[in-house]
């Protein structure tokens, strides 16, 4: 009888073939559990197009500007139209004619992870993103955002939208996932800087050269209790040097028809309290209405009592008793009057109750006067205090268009299983509003964005004086969605 051979003895040819073996088992394994979950619970996709600009982007070019080097992002221009990279625009200092072609390269739009699950487990939400066979039978799916839910009659008025007549209302996070950039006090233009877009609140006797600094605004009214210091912005022309409306044109969109006034506004950023007591105040206007947010510093026992958030020329507000800022301490302050209604965040916590301005319900023939617009949504003031404002941006809210076929001049009456979708970027996109089944079935949806893993970035290498482009992961925008 012959004797097994020990494991220990057997050729390495053998055990490197075991070990060979059960890597491809485990490889195949991950593969087939990757094609599951590709199939059933996530899956990838790629954005073309510019139709949910900024919050998300398709293929494009991006670069700095030239002057204030606040970020320019240029969508990939139309078949036949003239190319908007060629001559693009900075929002945020205003510089014209700028060539983005030889400062960067073509950008792939971001890529998503879609969850397939969510809705079959229940229906979508009103302002969440969803993906979803377009009504044209197109064999690309769509990116839009749900606004109008089934059985409800949806009309967009003056920059809002509508549901039954009644507005509809986002919420702060909403608000934060699609607002648009309009000013950027960390990007002054060089070398002018930003004093042109700053002007002395009605009380305040100090230049204001000596209050914007660079980037920063400093308002020091702690002379006397009763001391005053305020800011204006006004959205003038750096070039001109003339005041202008804030509109809802996009520089990723180039030139798209005739840009419109909007009203909604979001401002954030960090006060740093230096010292005195009294308050230091932000106002937001609509171009009709405006509301302020006074926030006391100081000692419990100093006047102001609260900090409350009003609406100007009413008695109505919101009080916030236990909110007081102290000397000494930075805060992140964001202050929205979007939708017709103001609410206030300290350091990412609302400070209470939102503030809603009366709308009347939207009825045919009795439809709400349109706003006028604004050159100065924004009022800085301090009183008694001492303050430094650091990042200070302001941005505006999604402007949706009077444009299209459905929902525009009338109701558009919903099914009692169909939604309603609109892209972000309403100046540039075909949803709801104009295809000729505008109600889009909850059958049809595909599932929701949750993360954009992959937005890339131009990344830049210098080898022996040569640059070399590649694109690459832009962190910065690597995010989870609402």
């Amino acid at each position: 009888m012959i004797d097994p051979i020990p494991a220990a003895s057997l050729p390495d040819e053998l055990s490197l073939g075991r070990i060979f073996r059960r890597f491809y088992q485990i490889l195949t394994l991950m593969f087939c559990l990757f094609l599951v979950v590709r199939t059933t619970f996530v899956e990838p996709h790629g954005v073309l197009t510019g139709s949910m600009a900024p919050a998300i982007f398709g293929d494009r070019r991006q670069c700095p500007c030239p002057r204030c080097e606040s970020p320019i992002v240029v969508g990939a221009p139309q078949p036949g139209q003239f190319n908007p990279q060629a001559a693009a625009y900075c929002p945020n200092c205003g510089l014209t004619r700028i060539n983005t072609v030889p400062l960067s390269d073509e950008i792939f739009g971001d890529r998503l992870l879609v969850d397939r699950m969510v809705f079959r487990l229940r229906p979508p939400r009103r302002w969440e993103i969803a993906v979803f066979h377009p009504p044209d039978d197109s064999k690309i799916p769509y990116v839009k955002r749900v606004v109008g839910l089934p059985g409800e009659a949806i009309r967009i008025h003056d920059g809002d939208a509508y549901a039954n007549g009644e507005l509809l209302r986002k919420s702060p996070d909403a608000i934060r996932e699609m607002k648009v950039p309009v000013f950027d006090m960390d990007h002054p233009p060089k070398p002018m800087g930003w004093a042109c877009r700053w002007e002395a609140g009605s009380k305040s006797s100090h230049p204001v050269e000596g209050m914007v600094v660079e980037n920063r605004l400093f308002l020091d009214a702690s002379v006397t209790v009763d001391a005053v210091l305020g800011l204006n912005y006004r959205h003038r022309n750096v070039d001109t040097g003339l005041d202008e409306l804030i509109r809802d044109d996009l520089a990723y969109n180039g030139s798209r028809g005739v840009p419109k006034p909007v009203h909604d506004f979001l401002v954030e950023c960090e006060v740093e309290v230096i010292g005195g007591t009294g308050g230091f105040s932000l106002r937001l206007g609509d171009g009709s209405e405006s509301v302020r947010l006074d926030l006391a510093i100081g000692p419990e026992n100093a006047a102001p009592a609260a900090s409350t958030l009003s609406r100007d020329g009413h008695s109505a507000n919101v009080n916030y008793p236990t909110m007081r800022l102290n000397p000494g301490r930075r805060y992140r302050v964001e202050l929205a009057f979007v939708d017709r209604r103001a609410f206030a965040l300290i350091d990412g916590v609302e400070a209470g109750p939102a503030l809603d301005v009366f709308v009347a319900k939207l009825i045919e023939g009795k439809l709400p006067a349109d706003r006028p617009g604004t050159d100065r949504p924004l009022q800085l003031e301090a009183r008694g205090v001492s303050v430094v404002v650091h990042h200070l941006k302001l941005s505006r809210d999604v402007q949706y268009r009077s444009e299209g076929e459905n929902g525009v001049a009338s109701p558009w009456q919903l099914g009692a299983n169909e939604y309603f979708l609109l892209g972000d970027n309403s100046a540039s996109s075909e949803d709801s509003r104009y295809w000729k089944k505008p109600g889009v079935p909850e059958g049809d949806f595909i599932g929701k964005p949750f993360l954009v893993h992959q937005p890339l970035r131009i990344g830049r290498l210098v080898l022996n004086g040569n640059e070399h482009r590649f694109q690459t992961v832009d962190w910065d925008r690597f995010r989870f969605l609402r």
